[in-house]
């Protein structure tokens, strides 16, 4: 099988180019990365990629492109993470080329408008093959009654030598400071106003917030830690790259989410696996994911943050919780899940 993955970007934290790394040595497939850009320079050394023209402006580039990497390369299968690269494919699906589509949904679709969701009823209706990250993911696909290709749900997996020396966290000195970890775009789902705006009213509490990640919300954020005088409370790391950050993660008391919509939840399991307690908003996919080993607040809500963050400082983690997510979200499992779906397409397509 000669497979392409087609992706946005090529980032230090993202989960499909861990796929590639593990799966670059294997001998029954060929594998390769199609890209529109990168920020990550290192990682892309890290298996054989290939550059598309023109970025997300000049879609007629991108399409000349990846005909040109098609052809060269006979792609059997082009795997595709993101929507613009979907739409790229799928533009070419229309002039009758024979690869297979696979497309895997990361994200809760409900938070879309309507002609964003018209627009992914057009890009499902020729993909060959689906895969969603979680439960959850896959309910918002099928609100849209759509007729799906073949389709399975395959949970993210984690690389588990990065949590080889975990240890786990006791009751928390309230009288010390607290380290607390988020990880992150900077963007408006992620909801980072309110965890900031909650923790300004938390009186006799000594605690860091520690942010990972970026994005158009930076320079607004910090104004509003500024503003609330919580300036020698929060800081802002950036982006790291994932070495650095699960190298990290252990120093950490306690790990929060405070997003409005998650289609699986990776950072969470991360930490969790790192031996931090986790407070999150109470959705579904995250009970669906790691059910009652975390702590659940209603989102938006302060009193409710403040009641569960409290009831979380005098908790214990639990080694069984951690045994339990690491078997079931290995990287290992995920792989095989991965290549079985490959195998039926591939076999289908030679029927």
């Amino acid at each position: 099988m000669n497979i392409l993955y087609l992706v946005n970007n090529i980032s230090t934290t993202s989960f499909p180019l861990d796929v590639v790394e593990r799966l670059k040595n294997n001998l029954n497939i060929k594998l390769k990365v199609a890209y529109l850009s990168s920020n990550d320079q290192k990682r892309i050394k890290n298996f054989e990629s290939i550059k598309i023209g023109g970025g997300k402006k000049n879609i007629l580039q991108n399409i000349i492109d990846l005909i040109r990497i098609i052809k060269q390369h006979e792609i059997n299968i082009i795997h595709t993470h993101h929507f613009h690269t979907t739409l790229i494919a799928r533009i070419i699906k229309l002039l009758n080329f024979k690869f297979k589509l696979i497309t895997t949904y990361h994200t809760d679709l409900k938070r879309y408008s309507f002609l964003r969701k018209k627009f992914i009823t057009f890009l499902v209706s020729k993909n060959d093959g689906l895969i969603f990250n979680s439960k959850s993911t896959e309910y918002s696909i099928k609100e849209l009654n759509l007729n799906l290709p073949y389709n399975k749900v395959i949970y993210n997996g984690i690389d588990l030598k990065y949590f080889k020396n975990q240890f786990l966290k006791s009751k928390i000195n309230k009288h010390k400071i607290i380290k607390i970890c988020m990880i992150g775009r900077l963007v408006p789902v992620k909801n980072y106003e309110f965890i900031f705006n909650t923790f300004s009213e938390i009186r006799n509490l000594k605690f860091k917030i520690h942010v990972y990640g970026d994005g158009v919300l930076k320079e607004d954020l910090k104004s509003l830690v500024n503003d609330l005088g919580l300036s020698n409370n929060i800081e802002f790391h950036g982006l790291v790259t994932r070495d650095k950050l699960l190298f990290e993660l252990p120093n950490y008391d306690i790990f929060i989410n405070s997003s409005f919509y998650e289609g699986f939840g990776n950072a969470l399991i991360e930490a969790k696996l790192a031996g931090l307690k986790i407070i999150a908003p109470d959705l579904k996919v995250f009970h669906e994911v790691l059910g009652n080993s975390i702590s659940y607040y209603i989102n938006n809500d302060k009193e409710s943050f403040i009641s569960s963050f409290s009831d979380l400082l005098n908790t214990k983690t639990n080694i069984d919780d951690i045994n339990v997510l690491s078997q079931k979200y290995s990287l290992e499992t995920h792989i095989e899940n991965i290549l079985e779906f490959y195998q039926k397409l591939h076999v289908s397509k030679n029927k």
